[in-house]
C-alpha cells in the first residue's frame, strides 16, 4: 500500500453550477484533510460542497454542507475533513456567483 499526499484541487473558481473539483482516480482511495474556500469579492457569496458516490449525480442525498462567506472571508471546511472517496466518487462545489469564490483541498491517496 502507498499513501501520497497530495493537492486534490488546486486552486480554482468555484462557478455558480455545480462543477467537481475532484474525482478518485481507478484503484485509489482517497482521504481529504482539508478544504479552503476563500471569498475574494467584495460582497458576501454562498458556497455549497457535496461528495458524490460513483455513478450518482449532484442532489439532497451527497449534500454536505453550506456557507456564506463574508467578503474577504475565508473558510476550511471541517465537514469534508476525514471523508473517504472511493474510486470514482467526487467532489463538486457551486457558488452564488461566477467569480469571486476560490477553493484549494488538499489529502491522501492510498493505491
Amino acid at each position: 500500500m502507498t499513501v501520497t499526499a497530495k493537492t486534490l484541487a488546486e486552486g480554482q473558481i468555484i462557478p455558480n453550477s455545480n462543477t467537481t473539483i475532484y474525482t478518485a482516480p481507478l484503484a485509489v482511495t482517497t482521504i481529504i484533510d482539508k478544504l479552503t474556500t476563500a471569498n475574494y469579492d467584495s460582497v458576501a457569496r454562498e458556497i455549497s460542497i457535496s461528495i458524490v458516490a460513483s455513478g450518482g449525480s449532484v442532489g439532497d442525498a451527497y449534500y454536505i454542507g453550506k456557507q456564506t462567506l463574508a467578503a474577504k472571508e475565508t473558510y476550511i471546511w471541517p465537514e469534508v475533513v476525514g471523508q473517504i472517496l472511493s474510486p470514482g466518487d467526487y467532489v463538486s462545489a457551486i457558488a452564488s456567483s461566477n467569480t469571486g469564490v476560490n477553493l484549494r483541498m488538499s489529502g491522501r491517496e492510498i493505491t
